[in-house]
């Protein structure tokens, strides 16, 4: 298992056990993929990123996990003091006994059992869903139109044999004779410990595939999408561009890195995607793509007009740049000593390239570009945000 970024603290000071340690695992490696990823307002990733609070319930055998945003959450300890939340580099674990149904559905009256859907199967996924009892959806939500919906008086019960991963899960009830509403932003349900998985990289697997499901767009038919259009109507916002240089006679393995990067997001093009302008040298055309990019992608497998490249982006050090290879051998030795020793340049050697082995690479260019957005607020005085 990669080493991960945040280290959860148990709110109460306790050891934690064996169960509240795999579970903060799990929560550490969507942490670390989602900061491979662009900075989004999309609620999974937003949440992710901003991770404030990791909530544990262990109800009887059964597990919840549930991952919240300080913006969305108010928790209380036992003498009603509001626990302060963490953040995504530290988000604080809030350890629960009690039953899961009442810490997701407040709503629930003593000695009320869930009814509505029952999860039985392994790895079930609910996103984009809004739930209320019959009653509440007739008096309160009758008007309103939500992209998916169940009128149940609970949706979920999940049994031993299952587990949830719920997205984006609205629910409402009444309390006091008033309408109330919560989003669920992240819950993972396990009908039994033994389901949350208990080695690392078992629990990194799920983690993946849980992160996977939830990434904005999965699933989608992408919309074609050219670097001209870019710069023409400049709809994609530059931290989601990552430049991508290489010999175009390797189409399979250009096509490798490209697919990798969208699948963690970002949009990927290659200089051939912009327009050639009249007036413009094919230096001037290399540094626009740069300029417009999060970071820059060198496929470094075969020679080709790269090397060229190369040596400008060491020379202006514009950008985090991650070389790729299949091998250790660079296709030249020509800026070998300066690529390994320059720490805005990494060397990422892997048998292929796919989003998985490169979530960690790209976690780091996305670091290195906001400790420079830090270092250019710090000395440009203009660009801080007003108070």
């Amino acid at each position: 298992m990669h080493p991960a970024a945040a280290i959860l603290q148990n709110v109460s000071g306790e050891a934690m056990t064996d169960i509240e340690s795999r579970a903060r695992c799990y929560a550490q490696q969507l942490i670390r993929f989602a900061q491979s990823a662009p900075m989004s307002k999309e609620c999974f990733l937003n949440t992710l990123q901003n991770a404030a609070y990791l909530i544990l319930v262990i109800d009887s055998m059964r597990i919840l996990i549930h991952i919240a945003t300080d913006a969305k959450l108010e928790i209380a300890d036992s003498r009603g003091a509001l626990i302060s939340p963490g953040n995504a580099e530290s988000p604080c674990i809030v350890p629960i006994r009690a039953s899961i149904e009442k810490v997701l559905f407040p709503g629930i009256r003593t000695g009320d059992r869930p009814a509505g859907i029952t999860i039985c199967t392994r790895w079930t996924v609910m996103d984009g869903l809004a739930f209320s009892s019959p009653a509440f959806n007739k008096r309160y939500w009758s008007g309103e139109k939500f992209y998916r919906q169940c009128a149940e008086d609970l949706p979920l019960r999940v049994v031993e044999t299952g587990d949830l991963l719920g997205v984006n899960l609205l629910y409402g009830w009444e309390a006091q004779q008033e309408p109330r509403s919560r989003l669920l932003e992240i819950i993972r349900v396990f009908g039994s410990s033994d389901m949350l998985p208990s080695d690392d990289e078992a629990i990194e697997d799920l983690a993946w595939n849980d992160f996977s499901h939830g990434l904005p767009g999965r699933g989608a038919k992408e919309p074609a999408w050219s670097f001209a259009a870019f710069l023409r109507e400049l709809e994609a916002p530059a931290k989601e561009t990552v430049l991508l240089l290489g010999s175009y006679h390797s189409e399979e393995v250009l096509g490798e890195a490209e697919r990798a990067l969208k699948e963690l997001g970002y949009s990927p093009f290659t200089l051939r995607d912009a327009p050639d302008l009249p007036f413009q040298t094919n230096t001037e055309k290399f540094l626009a793509g740069v300029m417009c990019s999060a970071f820059v992608v060198v496929v470094d497998t075969h020679p080709s007009g790269h090397l060229s490249e190369l040596t400008h982006l060491l020379d202006l050090r514009l950008r985090p740049v991650l070389i790729l290879r299949h091998d250790s051998s660079p296709a030249s030795w020509f800026q070998e000593d300066r690529v390994m020793t320059d720490d805005l340049f990494r060397v990422v050697v892997e048998s292929s390239f796919n989003a998985r082995c490169l979530a960690e690479h790209a976690r780091w260019a996305q670091s290195t570009v906001i400790n420079r957005v830090k270092k250019l607020n710090a000395v440009n005085y203009w660009r801080k945000p007003s108070a």
